[in-house]
Order: C-alpha cells, then structure tokens, then sequence
C-alpha cells in the first residue's frame, strides 16, 4: 500500500495504477488511459507529477487545486526569476523554492477537472445554513433555494480571516501582503489615519462564520495548495474576491464567474480597498443575485451532510468531464 499525505506528491500511487491497468485493463489500453479518471484530494493536487511519463499523464484528473502558469514560464528545469511587483507594500522577495513551487505545472485544463472543496465543518450543518439559505422542496423532489433577507446588515465590507507563513509560496505572497497592508505600519494601520474598521483582514477571530454572514466580499486566498473560501463565501452569501494568480478555479469552464465574484491579481492587490470602495450598490446586488444562483455548484451532497441542502457540485462536475471527454474525441491534447 502507499499512501501520500495531504502535501505529498501522488506521482507513485498514480504510476503504480496506471501501470496495473495497462497490464490488466484492456479498456485502458484502448485509449491509452484518455478516458479513465484520477483524482487527488492533497493540498496540491496533482503537483509533481510533471516529469512522469506521458502514459501517465494521459487520464483526466480530478483535483482542488488548479494551478497552471503560463506555458512560456512553466516547467521544472528553468531559472526563474522573482515576479516584478512595482508597489513598495509587496511583503518580500520569492526565493528560488518559492519560484518552482509557483512555476510548477498541476493542472492541464484541456482535460483535468478543478473540482470545489470537499470539506466539512459547520458550513455543512442545518443550523448554519438556514441562517442565509431558504430551501422548498417541490412535489418531484427537486429543491429550490434563495437568499433570506439578510436579519441584520452586512456591515464589513471585506472579510479574511487565516493564518500566514513567510515563505512566499505559501499563498503566492498574497496574505503576506495584505497582513503587511493592514498592520500596525502599513498603508491601513488600524490606528493610523487609512484605517477600515469595516474591513477584518488580521489573525483568527472568535465567531468567524457569523463574520462571513455579515460581510459584503469575502477574499478566497489559497495556502500551501487549495483553499476553502471559495466555497465557505458561496455558502455564507458572501460575493468571493478571488485573489489567486495562475489558478484555475473549480468548474471554471461550466461556471459564469463574473456573474458571482471579482477576481483581482497580485499585481492589483495594493488597490484592493479602491476595487472594493468601486463597486456600486447596484453591481454589488447583481454579483449577490448570482451568488443566490451558482452557490449549489459548490456544495457537494455527502453522506454526513443533510440532503435538504441540495448541493450540485457532483452535477456540474459531470458536465466539466463530458466536455473533457469531447475535448478527447475532438483530438484537443495529445502527450
């Protein structure tokens, strides 16, 4: 038996199944493995695997973590260089581990799926989520949601609440900064003359879901590999700031993003607050309708978790891998 560790690489497990089927699959020979499924539920993902033979990585792959640089600066056996941020509150420079793990190459979206968090927690109980969410079941068993008037305001602005590490590839320097941003010191100090007491960025909080239920924009930051915040926004009612360069994010072909969420680059995120301040009570109500919308795309149906909550992500899932498979058909890839 092998088992990887939710940061290890899955490249030996995946090497070892593939060869298993090759020697006993004739499915998987016919094809070459292009129409069989893998998934990795690590931090990561499918990071690592890059060097392995094509034969590997021939097969769809399922992960959480979508992260799939540039061609022309991807790969494992190049120098790179530190990403030129031209705004003096980037919190440091990217060392050379920080370079490779933010150049590595995880996700090939011409055929591999980025799938939402699976997790469980207090977002996946009735008691939270019929604080935002009205749920009916119609006769045919089908359910319906909307939002409920919010009982109290939405009062913060923007909302995070994590922790940070200083290697930079651990968020791709993005909490880094907005930690440095929103500091004693920094450009929003909260005792200095910019500070947002409508803004929580800092530390851990005691009440965090009921923070995320009261807040307007919640930011979905990654770690060290996938983070949760997409879809504890999603759940919470709460408009997602995506601030995750070079990452696909989950069904990002199957979903309109831009009716649901912002998405803001590392090169942007010192005008972050300006982004924010810039958004109407008009835009916000329409990203907020399509939060109402999309949010079941991220909430997977699991044995644990009460059917009431009606979550669709296994539905859309299906539909980003048919598309894969066209995309097989139609000779998009090849390795």
């Amino acid at each position: 038996m092998y088992y990887a560790s939710n940061v290890a690489i899955p490249f030996h497990i995946l090497e070892y199944v593939t060869r298993y089927l090759q020697r006993h699959s004739p499915f998987f020979n016919l094809t070459q493995g292009r129409n069989f499924i893998f998934t990795a539920n690590g931090d990561r993902g499918w990071c690592g695997i890059e060097p392995a033979a094509p034969e590997i990585h021939n097969s769809i792959k399922l992960s959480q973590f979508g992260q799939a640089p540039p061609l022309g600066q991807a790969g494992t056996h190049q120098t790179f260089t530190s990403p030129d941020f031209s705004f003096p509150e980037f919190a440091a420079e990217f060392d050379e581990a920080d370079m490779r793990f933010e150049n590595e190459v995880c996700y090939w979206p011409e055929k591999d799926v980025v799938i939402p968090a699976y997790f469980t927690g207090y977002w996946y109980t009735m008691e939270s989520y019929s604080k935002v969410w009205k749920r009916d079941i119609l006769p045919d068993g089908s359910i319906t949601e909307t939002r409920l008037e919010d009982v109290e305001p939405r009062n913060y602005t923007m909302f995070f609440r994590g922790g940070s590490l200083p290697t930079m590839y651990y968020s791709g320097g993005v909490r880094q900064t907005l930690f440095k941003m929103f500091s004693k010191g920094g450009k929003y100090d909260p005792e200095g003359p910019n500070r947002r007491p409508d803004i929580m960025l800092l530390g851990r909080v005691h009440g965090y879901h009921y923070a995320q239920q009261h807040s307007k924009f919640c930011l979905a930051l990654y770690g060290f590999g996938f983070g949760v915040r997409l879809t504890e926004a999603m759940i919470a009612g709460c408009v997602p700031i995506i601030v995750q360069d070079h990452q696909y994010q989950p069904l990002w072909d199957v979903l309109p993003y831009e009716e649901f969420s912002l998405r803001v680059s590392r090169q942007d995120l010192h005008k972050i607050v300006d982004i924010v301040d810039a958004v109407t009570p008009e835009q916000l109500a329409r990203l907020q309708t399509g939060v109402d919308r999309w949010h079941r795309a991220f909430v997977w149906r699991v044995e644990y978790m009460p059917a009431q909550l009606g979550g669709l992500a296994h539905n859309y899932t299906v539909i980003a891998i048919k598309r894969r498979i066209l995309n097989m058909w139609s000779a998009m890839y090849h390795h």
